[in-house]
């Protein structure tokens, strides 16, 4: 027994020093590391900050990246409205976990900006309303995320390299509200064309059953925390021509969610208001905002909500 696990020993420290000596190596040889977005560590940090005078972001990427926190809180400080920010979008959600979750602990945000996003079917969400929210699990979060941030053993990074296929992402750097500055290499035409084949996909394998589905939830949802006080806008997010194209499936551009109290039908935003072109002055890839136009795009999409809110809603 006692040379057993001897053995076990030994062999877990060379596998240890083995990880180590190949970690080191893909740095010298500057192997590119693929930039981890954040999804669960984010959550434990931000859900719990969540309450009655919060101005919360919900939704997939797009107002992850589009929509800046930091931007809001200085305009809702000019504005005197008392409450903090949060920026609950990741990759991949349509909102309607975190919606469930405040339903679930009767949470009632001030004002919630919720990021449309029709294609249902494709969009997993990430169990927010069924998560236990610790410093365990905090700390056990933050710690996965760096590992996967540092660690080629984390990921295909090394298999990228080999194949010599480029990676699209430099990094990702996320603010205290939940807002996420992405740098990408630059590959402008090459991230575009994989986003539209991404979203052609999406259209191919649109269920009309499925988006009935999100809308009605939503719309439920919804309408039971405005019964509480909560007042919540819906966004359709700019997104460039061809993308819109293939995203194009509600009913005259109208959601059936007659429970927001304001609609923003933007996604069509940049090349009707901006100007004709839609391409890197406001795009990383045709369909994130890049971060210098997010700012501004931020700043019109909020000074518009807190008019509205101030007229009709502030007590």
């Amino acid at each position: 027994m006692k040379h057993f696990l001897k053995r076990t020993l030994t062999m877990t420290l060379l596998f240890f020093v083995l990880i180590v000596a190949l970690e080191l190596l893909y740095r010298l040889l500057k192997v590119p590391k693929i930039a981890h977005h954040d999804i669960y560590a984010k959550a434990q940090n931000l859900v719990p900050k969540i309450n009655n005078s919060t101005i919360l972001v919900i939704g997939d990427s797009r107002p992850e990246w589009g929509i800046k926190p930091l931007t809001i809180a200085e305009k809702i400080k000019e504005a005197g409205i008392e409450g903090n920010v949060v920026n609950m979008a990741t990759p991949g959600k349509n909102g309607l976990d975190v919606l469930r979750f405040l339903v679930k602990n009767d949470i009632h945000p001030r004002i919630i900006i919720h990021g449309y996003a029709p294609n249902y079917g494709t969009h997993k969400n990430h169990g927010t309303d069924t998560i236990e929210y610790s410093l365990y699990n905090r700390k056990y979060e933050a710690f996965n995320h760096w590992l996967d941030k540092n660690c080629y053993f984390r990921d295909q990074s090394v298999w990228y390299w080999i194949k010599r296929t480029p990676l699209y992402f430099k990094s990702h750097v996320y603010d205290s509200l939940g807002g996420v500055t992405v740098t990408e290499n630059g590959a402008y035409t090459a991230r575009a064309v994989e986003q539209h084949k991404m979203f052609s996909g999406f259209t191919k394998n649109f269920k009309k059953a499925e988006l009935n589905k999100y809308e009605a939830e939503a719309n439920e949802l919804i309408k039971k925390l405005q019964s509480k006080g909560s007042v919540v806008y819906g966004v359709y997010m700019p997104v460039a021509k061809k993308i819109y194209e293939l995203l194009d499936v509600t009913e005259n551009n109208i959601p059936n969610i007659p429970a927001y109290n304001r609609f923003y039908e933007w996604s069509s935003f940049t090349y009707k208001n901006e100007a004709p072109a839609h391409d890197s002055t406001f795009y990383y890839d045709d369909c994130h905002l890049n971060p210098v136009y997010a700012i501004i795009f931020t700043k019109k999409l909020v000074d518009s909500i807190l008019t509205d809110y101030s007229v009709k809603y502030k007590h």
